[in-house]
């Protein structure tokens, strides 16, 4: 198991295959994306890859990018996968604030 805190707070358990699909779609090729863009998800990659047992925390425009590039995956399954995990760990957050 690998821990990641996509919201910055409390350490939510994934598989380590959500790690590997999170990093695989941030390395995707991608002709429409800039120098300035590859590098922001190589950054995030490399962020998530690195991740000690506690987690990693990403804010708001990481998941985001997260969530792009995944959307640009063929594979529904991949793409809801990857969103669900992501909107789930902000609704947690949320609802643990209130």
């Amino acid at each position: 198991m690998i821990r990641i805190d996509q919201v910055g707070e409390k350490v939510t358990e994934v598989s380590l295959f959500m790690n590997d699909v999170v990093v695989g779609n941030l390395n995707r090729e991608d002709p429409e994306c800039t120098p300035e863009e590859r590098y922001k998800r190589f950054q995030i990659a490399d962020k998530i890859e690195k991740a000690p047992e506690e987690g990693v925390s990403l804010d708001i425009d990481e998941i985001g990018i997260i969530k792009k590039v995944a959307g640009k995956n063929p594979s529904p399954m991949v793409v809801g996968r990857v969103w669900e995990f992501l909107e789930n760990s902000i609704a947690e957050k949320a609802a643990k604030k209130a």
